[in-house]
């Protein structure tokens, strides 16, 4: 930390905090707008400040560099770099952390977008990842469909399922959706017109090909969408 700021380990408190006073404003980020190398040495002032102007926690800052004294390999770098004294090297590896950040950064915005519009083949077709993916949001918004009233017979009811924007991606997994629905209607108006003629475990022999039906039909859908989901990864 003495390094940093360009001062011996001997330096006084009020010797150090002018020396922090100077270099924050120096490099502070209102004075050094877009400059990372300033934003860090700023940071690097705060810390140094941080801890040699306290008492107690510079001495035990002093205990530490009195058992690690490699720790001050840096003498003066930011003095020097404040002087314009640092070297070609030095330099160089600036401009190779700044430039290292500034494409990870960029590769992070914008990769969602190129592998949104990568190609995947589905059902032998090739489609992009992006309309997989709506496929999926419909056809989750789909599965929370409720049962509304037959409209011709008002003791029945319906689950009408249009599944107009689902696509090729989606296409098998709303076919299952579809059948989930249809059988689960049947399953309920079978045991609407039965009730009140034939008893609870009658009604339950009875409906035993639409229930095993309706099983499958909901195992199909939630392996499409399994399948789904694994291709977007």
């Amino acid at each position: 930390l003495y390094e940093d700021i360009g001062v011996s380990s001997s330096a006084s408190t009020a010797e150090i905090e002018a020396v922090c006073v100077q270099l924050g404003e120096k490099f502070h980020p209102d004075n050094n707008k877009g400059n990372l190398e300033a934003a860090l040495l700023f940071k690097k002032v705060e810390k140094a400040y941080a801890i040699l102007s306290d008492v107690k926690k510079r001495a035990a800052y002093d205990n530490l560099l009195a058992e690690n004294p490699k720790s001050g390999r840096f003498d003066g770098y930011m003095e020097r770099v404040a002087k314009g004294k640092i070297s070609g090297k030095e330099k160089r590896l600036i401009q190779i952390g700044f430039w290292s950040v500034f494409l990870t950064v960029m590769f992070l915005l914008i990769y969602p977008v190129f592998s949104d519009r990568q190609l995947i083949e589905v059902k032998g077709k090739m489609v992009s990842k992006r309309d997989c993916k709506k496929d999926i949001k419909e056809l989750e918004l789909l599965a929370k469909s409720s049962s509304t009233i037959h409209p011709r017979v008002p003791d029945l009811v319906r689950t009408e399922i249009s599944g107009d924007k689902v696509g090729i991606c989606g296409a098998a997994a709303l076919l299952a959706l579809k059948s989930f629905f249809y059988h689960k209607d049947d399953l309920i108006n079978l045991r609407t017109t039965m009730s009140g003629v034939m008893s609870e475990p009658q009604i339950y022999t009875a409906t035993g090909n639409v229930r095993n039906e309706l099983d499958e039909a909901k195992h199909t859908y939630d392996r499409e969408m399994e399948g789904l989901r694994n291709l977007v990864k």
